[in-house]
């Protein structure tokens, strides 16, 4: 957004927006933290960079078996800006399994889909862009109650629960909409050309870097450690022969789904002679945040590089004097963390536009 105080720019607004319940996991919930002041005196506000991932949402990773787990508090929110007839409309459900079905425990229960964004999603990126509102607008007065259409931009990728993300959070920064130009329309890619994933069509040293990784001996060794750990869980869970748990070496799906689970305070799952601890959870959650920092973290990704492994709901500030590409590299500071979102303002020679995003 283009700024309209002389005073300052903000320096710093650190902004949490994190997948799920009220447990004090930050990656169930993060907490939604306040900025740390302004810029230095004579600046002004050039741009201001949203930069999150999607709220709340159900698992995207499905096991063999379920249970009797249902995943409900979707309701009527499944597609994006259609107009819903609630007298007529209630809502979605999965059909019950019939009785004796071979395929029952295969059936997903309750209202959502998966991977789906929740009602508690949207009213977490509802909760975020009202902060944002009352810091950047009501507060520091560094941007118009009702902006030019003109400076702003907003960008998803073409996932639903990203772009329902992206709705909720604009709707609440802005609730009295913009001026001049009509609403600013929320702007995907297709994902043949999409920069805001781990796209190896897009960039190929992505590839190169991954496998140079996750084959160093470091890596090698931390594999091996998991080994008991992987085979208790498939022995648990059944997963030791289905593609993308047994047969990969990623901890992601098995982190995903019991994650998911203990952030809807859901129970975890069972065989029928042994169940998954929150013990044996905790070790899942250890090596899914090492794997996940080692693989995503700066560290270990070449700082020219656009790689991350999620997907991405973005909105951008670019200057309009620069291509997005230039104004990318030196605007926007992307978020590593699992479930989490960061906003910062910028001080900038230039005239900026005001972009959003919003990462899965």
């Amino acid at each position: 957004m283009r700024g309209r105080a002389p005073a300052a720019a903000v320096a710093a607004v650190v902004l949490a927006v994190a997948s799920a319940a009220a447990a004090p996991d930050p990656y169930c919930e993060a907490v939604l933290q306040g900025g740390t002041g302004r810029g230095a005196p004579g600046t002004s506000l050039a741009m201001a960079v949203v930069v999150a991932r999607h709220g709340d949402r159900t698992p995207a990773n499905i096991l063999p078996d379920e249970g009797a787990v249902s995943w409900d508090g979707c309701g009527t929110a499944r597609t994006d800006t259609v107009p819903r007839s609630t007298a007529a409309f209630g809502g979605f459900a999965y059909v019950p399994a019939p009785a004796g079905s071979a395929y029952a425990k295969a059936m997903w229960r309750g209202d959502c889909a998966d991977g789906q964004l929740t009602a508690r999603g949207a009213q977490q990126h509802a909760t975020l862009g009202e902060s944002l509102r009352a810091r950047w607008i009501s507060s520091l007065k560094l941007v118009d109650p009702i902006p030019e259409s003109a400076v702003l931009s907003l960008r998803s990728t073409d996932i639903p629960r990203t772009r329902e993300s992206a709705e909720n959070m604009i709707s609440s920064l802005l609730p009295n909409g913009v001026a001049g130009g009509g609403p600013i329309p929320l702007t995907r890619r297709p994902f043949v050309v999409e920069d805001m994933i781990a796209n190896p069509k897009k960039c190929p040293r992505y590839k190169e870097r991954w496998h140079e990784l996750t084959d160093s001996p470091k890596w090698r060794t931390r594999e091996k450690g998991r080994a008991a750990l992987r085979q208790t869980l498939d022995s648990i869970l059944g997963t030791a022969d289905v593609d993308g748990w047994g047969k990969n070496p990623s901890m992601d799906h098995y982190f995903d789904a019991l994650h998911c689970r203990t952030c809807h305070g859901k129970p975890l799952p069972c065989s029928s002679t042994q169940c998954v601890t929150p013990e044996l959870a905790s070790d899942v959650f250890k090596e899914g945040l090492y794997a996940h920092g080692h693989t995503h973290g700066p560290m270990h990704t070449p700082t020219h590089t656009h790689a991350h492994t999620h997907t991405h709901t973005h909105t951008l500030v670019y200057p309009s004097t620069h291509p997005s590409t230039h104004a990318r590299t030196n605007t926007c500071m992307h978020a590593h963390a699992r479930k989490r979102s960061r906003a910062r303002t910028h001080t900038h020679p230039h005239t900026a536009r005001a972009h959003t995003h919003t990462h899965t």
